[in-house]
């Protein structure tokens, strides 16, 4: 299917990812945001594909420093000698 902007799915397919990392210029945004719009088969690839980048994004989260190690390192590197 073509939206009224000329993107058809097999455009939108080589873009998807693109677009769900943020990677894609305002126009292209546009485009995909109008077939999205119009086409039902990529709206639903679209959220599946979202959901899952979020899904893998909150799993591979780096856990949050402990308390004080960023003051331990800084210590430690001060006591270092120049090189």
């Amino acid at each position: 299917m073509r939206s009224k902007d000329g993107m058809n799915c097999e455009a939108l397919l080589r873009r998807l990812d693109d677009h769900l990392d943020r990677e894609t210029d305002p126009q292209t945004n546009q485009c995909i945001r109008a077939h999205l719009e119009t086409c039902i088969f990529c709206a639903t690839l679209a959220r599946v594909e979202s959901d899952v980048l979020g899904r893998l994004r909150a799993a591979l989260a780096a856990p949050p420093m402990p308390a004080g190690l960023a003051a331990r390192i800084h210590a430690a590197l001060a006591r270092e000698p120049d090189s």
